[in-house]
């Protein structure tokens, strides 16, 4: 049998973000036989404003702020009016690379035609290879362990209801349209699965994932208990 894959994943997409996509491709009258719905603790922290960025300020339309408007976190619904106010903020301009490209003589990569990376999607339409080692940099994984801990899992490190909510309104548009999801938790480097030991995030975060699948008749696979996949490219993706 045949089957046609698409890739929706964004840039930390929280689940908010699969929902809008799923709500589109109902709508459009699409019906796909199979989701692999990725999901991770780190996105489940209100306070990390994954919810604004990048999903409210670059992927978002208005039709979907205003339906969920209530659901949004605070933090996100003043960073998401600012934003509509000043609309140049949204850019989140690299100055550091700017600086970097006039101080190259390199302003010209800002121009699709002169483009170093271009070329490299254009290959597979777009398609994004960059995850790609062929062994384990120990002192990178190491080092970036310490980086996303520090970010994601630190003292103020919180699940909120959010996402979850997100997530499911995503298992019911699916069992109502006789769609199979899998939820699916990415394997890490095994440094930082200690991280998620230390915070018995598969007591908390995995049990209520297994809780939701079974509510809709989907499937939940936490890959750090049923991989024994140990390439990686940064502690918490998997080398491709």
């Amino acid at each position: 049998e045949k089957y046609s894959i698409y890739n929706f994943s964004g840039p930390q997409a929280v689940p908010a973000y699969t929902l809008y996509w799923m709500e589109k491709i109902v709508k459009a009258g699409i019906k796909p036989k199979l989701i692999f719905f990725i999901v991770s603790p780190e996105g489940f922290d209100d306070s990390k404003g994954l919810m604004h960025s990048t999903f409210l300020r670059m992927g978002a339309d208005d039709d979907f702020v205003i339906r969920y408007w209530k659901h949004i976190p605070s933090d996100d619904r003043q960073e998401y009016i600012l934003d509509k106010l000043v609309a140049f903020r949204k850019l989140e301009v690299n100055y550091k690379l700017f600086l970097e490209r006039v101080r190259k003589g390199q302003l010209k990569e800002y121009d699709i035609r002169y483009n170093t990376e271009l070329p490299l999607l254009n290959i597979s339409k777009g398609a994004q290879l960059a995850y790609m080692s062929f062994a384990n940099d120990i002192k990178r994984l190491e080092e970036d362990t310490l980086r996303i801990k520090s970010i994601y899992l630190g003292s103020n490190f919180k699940q909120n209801e959010t996402q979850y909510f997100f997530t499911e309104k995503v298992l019911e548009i699916a069992k109502e349209n006789k769609i199979k999801v899998f939820l699916v938790w990415p394997r890490v480097y095994k440094t930082y699965r200690l991280e998620y030991d230390k915070l018995k995030l598969k007591e908390s975060f995995g049990k209520r994932m297994e809780t939701l699948a079974s509510k809709y008749d989907m499937r939940f696979f936490d890959l750090n208990e049923v991989s024994d996949c140990d390439e990686f490219y940064d502690a918490s993706h998997q080398s491709v």
